[in-house]
């Protein structure tokens, strides 16, 4: 579990980048990877860690 957390951070960090790249500017990485964060979580609440591996 422990291992995988750099890999979650790279994750973000990418979906930050990307979305405000997209979006041109008019969303904040910072809130990019709230959102994501938000969402991730959500999946794995509702399906459980089996399915996030799957």
């Amino acid at each position: 579990m422990v291992a995988l957390i750099p890999y979650l951070v790279l994750q973000f960090k990418g979906l930050g980048i990307i979305v405000a790249t997209a979006s041109y500017g008019v969303i904040s990485p910072t809130v990019a990877v709230w959102i994501g964060a938000l969402v991730v979580t959500a999946y794995v609440i509702l399906s459980g860690v089996r399915g996030s591996a799957w």
